[in-house]
């Protein structure tokens, strides 16, 4: 008899277990489906570039050098 409970105990606890993580599944799921429909901000669009570009500077300038002009 003793056998028979703790077989039932533990079917009963892996059952309730199982359950317990597919609602978390479940949840979740819902949860992210939500959050899908309620964010306008998820599709991809293209920035907005600028229609010129300020000049570059493509002088070398050698890390041991001082930043800034010296007389």
């Amino acid at each position: 008899m003793e056998r028979f409970g703790r077989k039932f105990l533990a079917w009963t606890f892996a059952l309730g277990l199982g359950l317990g993580l597919l609602g978390l599944l479940v949840a979740t799921g819902e949860s992210i489906r939500q959050a899908e429909i309620a964010s306008p901000f998820t599709e991809a669009v293209e920035p907005e570039l600028p229609l010129h570009h300020p000049p570059a500077d493509n002088t070398y300038h050698h890390p041991g050098l001082a930043g800034w002009m010296t007389p």
